[in-house]
């Protein structure tokens, strides 16, 4: 079953293809990257329900791509025993606390890819946390196979993610600890290694870093500053924004108060937190910015890479949590144009990467909002039109260049 001498790799992941987030994009790249090294093969469990079944294809570049299947319970009787099903999921795995999905549901999926792998003399299963319930299910697989390598990439710092109160955090600690127990090694983002240094598993644990997808169409070329006194400078945020962890409303109203600064602010991508508050609150900023700002939903990655394009600066907003980077910095950095940062925190996770970046002005939100507008100003009169090169980015960036990153996998499965 082994094509001319490759060994075969089996991805299980929420979705893949076409999917614009960043988790499936970069694992797409990486795995489009190996694919020459292994058979690769994406199994689908589809948790969060993004995608659209009429949609689903079986191939893309050159990976094979499966979907999990799961009758959902519509009547009282078969509701009933689905409970009682996941009741003893539980008790067989050693489960005293739950992720979002029922345990029942993810030992379904299961076994059918138990045996997929069987038919398909599978050996190395990489499993990717977005949602954390696909480490679960991959750990029962490990559990239920013989000589299978176990190999989970986590996106997201499952146990200190901040935005869960600290008792459900505790007990996330507690799962993680059951979960890695049979994982050969761990692949955590870089920006997690202070929370897991004391970490039972930190002997497992390898580190990465996001990817950089660079460009030779759009930054190979210095551009001359030759911007008139009268342009409409493009400013573009992509992403989420998020009541909580990541509020735009003091770059609203820093960016609001540009009084010698002609701008077009796009806004692509969603809200969330505001519930009920939401319409109001899009409403003030439209009447107080104007003409100036455009809210869009969310894009594809090839729409949003038109607005990429032609921006002339691109708005990043840092989280209140230390170790959740905004994957959009490093599609702002690939571009080599000037990028202006909010920070949050004084660990902010973004200036990891922001800090040796040529092109970047820096806020910090404890500032007055008005000394912030002057220094935007003076940012902006100062570097418009310009680029960093290619060159500069590549040295600058090497560990978050798909072939380093892609290599550090390989060098373990």
């Amino acid at each position: 079953m082994i094509e001319h001498g490759k060994k075969s790799l089996l991805v299980i992941m929420d979705s893949y293809y076409p999917d614009s987030r960043a988790t499936s994009y970069i694992m797409r790249r990486i795995l489009e990257f190996l694919r020459d090294r292994y058979k690769i093969y994406v199994y689908c469990l589809e948790l969060l329900n993004r995608e659209d079944e009429n949609n689903r294809p079986k191939e893309h570049n050159g990976i094979k791509i499966e979907y999990a299947k799961f009758a959902n319970a519509k009547h009282l009787l078969e509701r009933i025993y689905v409970k009682i099903k996941n009741s003893v999921v539980v008790m067989k795995y050693k489960r005293k606390f739950g992720t979002v999905y029922n345990y029942y549901k993810l030992s379904v999926f299961m076994k059918q890819i138990k045996k997929f792998i069987e038919a398909n003399g599978i050996h190395n299963v990489i499993s990717v946390a977005s949602p954390a319930d696909i480490h679960v299910c991959a750990e029962m697989l490990v559990t239920s196979c013989r000589g299978i390598s176990w190999f989970p990439v986590s996106f997201d710092p499952h146990a200190y993610d901040y935005r869960y109160p600290k008792i459900m955090r505790e007990k996330f600690e507690k799962e993680e600890k059951i979960l890695y127990e049979n994982a050969k090694r761990i692949f955590f983002l870089r920006q997690f290694e202070n929370d897991y240094v004391n970490s039972d598993f930190k002997e497992k644990i390898t580190y990465f870093d996001l990817l950089l997808f660079l460009s030779n169409n759009n930054n190979s070329v210095q551009v001359v500053n030759n911007c008139s006194e009268n342009k409409i400078f493009t400013m573009v945020y992509t992403g989420s924004l998020y009541k909580d962890i990541r509020n735009p409303t003091y770059a609203f109203e820093t960016l609001s108060s540009l009084s010698d600064i002609d701008f077009r602010l796009y806004i692509i991508g969603g809200f969330s937190g505001w519930n009920k508050e939401l319409n109001a609150y899009l409403e003030k900023w439209k009447i107080k910015f104007g003409d100036k700002i455009v809210f869009l939903d969310r894009l594809s990655r090839e729409e949003i890479a038109r607005y990429f394009i032609q921006g002339d600066f691109f708005i990043n907003i840092g989280n209140t949590t230390h170790n959740q980077c905004p994957s959009k910095v490093f599609d702002y950095i690939a571009y080599g144009k000037p990028i202006i940062h909010f920070k949050k925190i004084e660990n902010c996770s973004c200036m990891q990467y922001l800090k040796n970046y040529p092109l970047v002005c820096v806020i910090d939100e404890k500032e007055d909002k008005s000394v912030s507008a002057l220094r935007i100003s003076d940012f902006i009169k100062k570097v418009q039109g310009r680029r960093v090169d290619l060159l500069t980015l590549q040295e600058l960036y090497q560990e978050c260049d798909v072939k380093y990153v892609a290599d550090l996998f390989s060098k373990y499965i």
